[in-house]
């Protein structure tokens, strides 16, 4: 039997959605949607055939903060995996100790869970020699997406609903209908919350039923009451929907506004009375126990201070500021945001998407007046009073919905950080009717102008285009981006440098882990920047342990000034998933977090090592690192040049400007001393400012000599112009480097004339090979040195 042609766009929405709900819940890894291992903890509790958890801040299980969520979710999928035997729960419950939760700008660790890069496989399993063994859709696996799957129905039944509101709403504007039950079933984040394990999808699919459902009662004809079982079933799905998650509570006074309303339409004032038992008894039977009890454990009806005092709940009440910061972040979360809150879709995809709000927005003020003024969807021959008012109705019980689930997100993040999109899913159908109507308005104001007007119609399935495009780009490219490692290569490219270290001591029943070649992307580098680095890592054997790999940059203190740690693979490539011969290689970016001594450029030391994990409560030591000899070294293995973000100044420093050129591309521009020293000083301070020319080809030692009016040497100090931070041969044209020299003094120093000379040599050579003195303008040199300053030593006794 052929379908009715808007049912087959409700079964072609279906089936989009379906595809795409079940693709997310095969590709994304176990327990990688938030709270997803609470949740499932919960109904494994249950399956297990055990009573509600009692819940307290110092007694919790697996379920956490969930434990005190309506139970009504976690007793539907509990009976659905009963028999399932759910023993390996802990195999899968191996959280990575590094994930970057709630930071989608730092580029790895997407992977709440170590063994995410283990697929999970539907129906036959193929191990590949190089990848991970994929799972199979056993045990805990399976009663896991058994619970996503039933989570994919009640996104199903939620897209029904929403379908049959907008004939509601629009009995009409067919294209309205669609194009919202469109946007709603490609909506990327809508489709990943509905494949994952959560009580959300049931709160989402109970309040679109109710509205519906009061959409409905506010259809009916004037001249008709609503009957016993209209209202009966009203009660039932109020119930159900408290019990399903707190949050169903606030469509109670919505639907108590409804029948006001409906008693107002009929001027029966006695409506609402005839209502209240067939609504308030099947919705106190459903849910009425679970309150009581929250009331008799915890003094408390919703429980609400328990789930805080276990999730934690803010310190202080946020600052309007601040919260409409935090709301502000809803668009990501609303549209799609992966993971656990840390993998972004293309930022150009927001501000599209942004721009279509602000359109819609804009364009509900005009189709708000076009409504007012027409407010019938029929033909005149055809129109009645109730088709003239039945959309204005609806309309405002979207609105009012919409504005309450906005309120109750703000309240709610007034007491706990959770400005989430997901919350603001129970009123999906509300947001995407209001959304569409919005932009299908501009058709209509540009109806007169043929170009804005097909401008303008394009605009409604652009949006539906775009979302879809989203889900499939996170499908395809970001999910398994972020959570499967790369496949190994055959062979170290000809481009990375060979270092052939080894970790782990054998004769200590260490496992044997290598690295084989390294590559750093750039030069230079300057702090806050992310430095790439591929390292290529390989074990001979299976790994038994877990090990964690760390980068460091360490500066001429032995301080780190960027410091990594993570598993491999960036979090997704743990060591016990290695296969024996695989190479692996290894990218990453690491972040120079700490300042520089900003009176040079730093060499600083690239240091690459692996974590122990059976040291964990003695301090987390390195393992051993041995080279091809079997000799145990220190695994340095190069030198990365990090500049200042500003070079030093001579202005900065207070310095006396000088010109002096000596060979080898060193220029000396800068220096302090003083003209005059009291004869009792203990040392002589002088400052002195390089700059390269050119890239110097030796390294060289700086030194500042005080020589007496006999031509003695009194005093010197002789060292690196940057003090071991940055040697010569690493200067590139343009740097600049401040030398500080410290001269210790002999004790009662005769009062006399003195001389500083300054010069280079090649640092090998003992100072018998001086850099020679190119220019220096108007100032004495002899024998390749400079002659700085002349300066006085005084008698420190004031003269009478």
């Amino acid at each position: 039997m052929q379908l009715p042609a808007v049912d087959r766009w409700l079964v072609g929405a279906l089936l989009l959605f379906s595809l795409l709900g079940f693709w997310f819940s095969m590709i994304v890894p176990p327990f990688e949607t938030p709270d997803e291992h609470f949740h499932y903890g919960f109904t494994r509790h249950l399956a297990q055939g055990n009573g509600l958890p009692v819940q307290s801040s110092e007694i919790t299980g697996p379920w956490e903060q969930e434990g005190s969520q309506a139970p009504l979710y976690y007793m539907l999928v509990g009976w659905l995996t009963g028999g399932i035997d759910q023993s390996d729960f802990a195999q899968f419950n191996r959280q990575n100790e590094r994930a970057n939760i709630g930071d989608p700008q730092s580029p790895g660790n997407k992977n709440y869970m170590l063994y995410s890069a283990r697929r999970s496989c539907l129906l036959r399993c193929t191990e590949s020699a190089l990848q991970p063994k994929p799972r199979p859709l056993t045990r805990t696996n399976l009663a896991l997406h058994i619970g996503r799957w039933f989570s994919l129905f009640l996104g199903a039944v939620t897209l029904c609903s929403l379908y049959a509101t907008a004939k509601l709403a629009f009995p009409q504007r067919p294209l309205i209908q669609i194009v919202a039950l469109f946007s709603a079933a490609t909506l990327p984040q809508f489709v990943f919350i509905s494949a994952s394990l959560s009580n959300d999808s049931l709160i989402i699919a109970t309040s679109a039923l109710v509205i519906y459902w009061l959409a409905r009662l506010l259809s009916i004809d004037p001249q008709k009451q609503p009957s016993t079982i209209d209202w009966l079933i009203l009660g039932l799905l109020l119930g159900v929907a408290a019990l399903s998650k707190l949050q169903g509570l606030g469509l109670w006074p919505l639907a108590a506004l409804v029948a006001l309303w409906l008693a107002w339409q009929r001027r029966d004032w006695k409506l609402p009375l005839r209502a209240i038992a067939p609504v308030a008894l099947p919705a106190l039977l459903i849910c009425g126990w679970w309150y009581w009890r929250n009331y008799t454990l915890y003094g408390d009806w919703l429980g609400i201070a328990n789930l805080l005092e276990i999730n934690g709940g803010r310190a202080k009440v946020p600052s309007i500021g601040s919260l409409w910061g935090e709301l502000r972040g809803l668009r990501y979360s609303f549209w799609g945001i992966f993971g656990w809150f840390n993998i972004l879709l293309p930022n150009f995809v927001y501000q599209l998407l942004d721009l279509l709000t602000i359109v819609a927005l804009v364009g509900l003020i005009p189709a708000a007046g076009l409504i007012f003024r027409n407010p019938s969807t029929s033909t005149a021959a055809t129109d009645s009073r109730a088709n003239r008012i039945a959309n204005l109705p609806v309309l405002f019980l979207l609105l009012l919905w919409a504005l309450l689930s906005l309120a109750l997100l703000v309240y709610w993040s007034s007491q706990a950080i959770g400005s989430q999109g997901r919350l603001l899913f129970p009123a999906i159908t509300a947001f995407m009717l209001l959304l569409i109507l919005g932009l299908s308005s501009w058709a209509k104001i540009f109806s007169n102008s043929r170009p804005m007007h097909h401008l303008s119609s394009a605009i409604l399935p652009a949006l539906p285009l775009l979302l879809l495009a989203s889900s499939l780009y996170a499908l395809i490219v970001l999910i398994p981006k972020s959570y499967y490692a790369a496949t190994p290569i055959d062979q170290l490219p000809a481009n990375a440098q060979l270092v052939d270290l080894s970790y782990g001591d054998p004769l200590r029943n260490q496992d044997r882990l290598h690295l084989l070649g390294f590559e750093i992307g750039q030069e230079s580098h300057h702090p806050g920047e992310r430095i790439p680095i591929m390292l290529y890592l390989a074990a001979d054997d299976v790994v038994q342990e877990d090990y964690q790999i760390f980068i460091q940059l360490l500066n001429d203190l032995g301080t780190p000034v960027a410091n990594l740690t993570t598993h491999p693979g960036w979090g997704k490539n743990p060591t016990t998933l290695w296969r024996p011969g695989a190479i692996y290689a290894d990218p990453y970016a690491v972040l120079i977090d700490q300042p520089i001594d900003p009176r040079s450029p730093l060499l600083a030391q690239l240091y690459v090592g692996f974590v122990d994990p059976t040291t964990e409560e003695t301090g987390r030591l390195p393992l051993d690192a041995f080279n091809a000899a079997g000799e145990q070294v220190v695994p340095i293995l190069q030198g990365v040049t990090i500049r200042p973000n500003q070079p030093p100044t001579i202005d900065e420093f207070d310095l006396a400007a000088l010109d002096v050129q000596f060979s080898d591309g060193i220029r000396l521009i800068g220096f302090s001393a003083p003209d005059v020293a009291a004869s009792d000083a203990i040392t002589l301070s002088l400052q002195l400012m390089w700059e390269a020319t050119a890239q110097p080809e030796g390294e060289y030692t700086a030194y500042v000599h005080l020589i007496d009016e006999a031509g003695e040497q009194i005093s010197g100090f002789d060292q690196p112009p940057a003090a071991g931070r940055f040697p010569t041969n690493q200067w590139r044209k343009g740097d600049h480097i401040l030398s500080e020299f410290i001269l210790k003094l002999p004790d009662n120093l005769a009062s006399a004339k003195y001389k500083l000379w300054v010069g280079l040599y090649a640092a090998d050579s003992g100072g018998t090979e001086r850099l020679p003195v190119v220019d220096a303008g108007a100032l004495q040199t002899q024998e390749n040195r400079l002659l700085i300053q002349e300066m006085s030593i005084a008698s420190s006794q004031n003269e009478e």
